[in-house]
């Protein structure tokens, strides 16, 4: 009886496993926002797709691909906030760097220390390792359970976005952000309540068989 029960427990456990996953990516363009000059801050917007019924935000992820810091003065800091929506800056930051539409720059105020969009959105981190140029790291900032509950509520109207103020030259060689979903599908609840219902039965036939 106990194999049996067993047996069903482990048919149980690898059904609820069974779901619909998604990843979705997400990167500015250019992927490095022009490299980030502590003489401004920067927004991204994006625009997140319509989830599908009973589908639901289960992780999340920024990740800054070879991050270093010009001068790797341990006072230079990087903010990054999650906002429900992005500012409307400036596109064109030179020349020859024109950002997409769902980007833009604004001039950083005086105090260069401060984080010029503190108390809009989540502050999601703080990066003040000195990161050298020769020194060159790939940071990847996963979300905790609290970032991940207030992106569910920024996504829900189907915009969402980062705002970012470097103050030190922190170049970097591309900006990811990833979002992964899931969905159990409909054969999966039908599947594990047919194991409940079978489990049930071996359980009852062995029960009158002793």
């Amino acid at each position: 009886m106990k194999k049996s029960l067993l047996l069903v427990a482990v048919l149980c456990l690898g059904i609820i496993n069974v779901s619909q996953a998604s990843i979705y990516t997400f990167q500015p363009m250019p992927a490095d926002m022009g490299d980030l000059n502590h003489a401004y801050f920067y927004s991204w917007a994006i625009a997140f797709p319509t989830l599908a019924d009973g589908e639901v935000i289960n992780g999340a992820s920024l990740t800054i691909a070879n991050l270093w810091d010009s001068t790797a003065d341990a006072n230079n800091v990087l903010h990054i906030n999650l906002l429900d929506s992005a500012p409307v800056l400036s596109r064109i930051l030179s020349p020859n760097v024109t950002f997409s539409q769902d980007q833009g720059y604004g001039f950083d105020p005086a105090n260069e220390y401060a984080n010029a969009l503190a108390g809009q959105g989540d502050l999601i981190a703080e990066i003040h390792a000195p990161l050298s140029y020769y020194d060159r790291s790939t940071v990847t900032l996963n979300f905790g359970s609290m970032l991940l509950a207030d992106l569910r509520n920024f996504v829900s109207d189907g915009t969402l976005g980062f705002g970012i103020d470097p103050d030190c030259y922190y170049a970097n060689t591309g900006i990811t952000f990833r979002v992964s979903t899931s969905i159990p599908e409909p054969a999966t609840l039908m599947l594990l309540g047919i194991a409940l219902i079978g489990g049930a039965l071996v359980a009852k036939m062995r029960r009158k068989s002793i």
